[in-house]
């Protein structure tokens, strides 16, 4: 499955459409440097148990390496999860894709979408719901809240001038 799918607007381009995804700041090699660091850091005082013969702290210390590169690889996974969203005059369309690549796909009438936010205390979006009838529908769950502030104002305009 490719990442990037386009929605299908060779015919009626939309009035905006933005793909969200989730920031990750580490490569594969990133991830092998912070794990060799890490490591190497263990090492001292590993040597040091050692040396004074408390030998299961070694192994400890290995435990902490191990679930440290899992923790990264883990989150790693996350940066296939992402969200397109399309707006045109006569509908709302909305793509999410999760991590293990399952596609969820909604429409909206903008006409009776509106769009709600939830600010935190340093007036930055927290949450961002498209709330259409009896559907809530959460939008880039994954982003930070000055992505998400930047991403409200953007949609909230274009969707106010849809309705128009």
């Amino acid at each position: 499955m490719s990442v990037d799918h386009q929605f299908d607007d060779q015919l009626d381009p939309p009035l905006f459409r933005a793909t969200l995804r989730p920031h990750r700041s580490l490569s594969e090699r990133g991830i092998l440097v912070v794990i060799i660091i890490a490591g190497t850091l263990a090492l001292i005082p590993g040597l040091i148990f050692f040396l004074m013969g408390a030998w299961p702290i070694v192994g400890f210390l290995g435990l902490d390496i191990l679930l440290l590169y899992w923790a990264l690889t883990r989150s790693k996974r996350g940066e296939k999860q992402y969200e397109e969203v399309g707006l045109w005059h006569d509908a709302i369309r909305i793509r999410k894709v999760d991590i293990k690549g399952r596609i969820k796909e909604i429409e909206l009438n903008p006409f009776w979408t509106r769009l709600v936010t939830k600010l935190n205390a340093e007036d930055e979006v927290d949450s961002l719901h498209l709330i259409a009838r009896q559907q809530r529908i959460a939008l880039g769950e994954f982003l930070n809240p000055a992505d998400k502030t930047s991403f409200a104002r953007t949609f909230g305009q274009e969707l106010s001038r849809a309705k128009r």
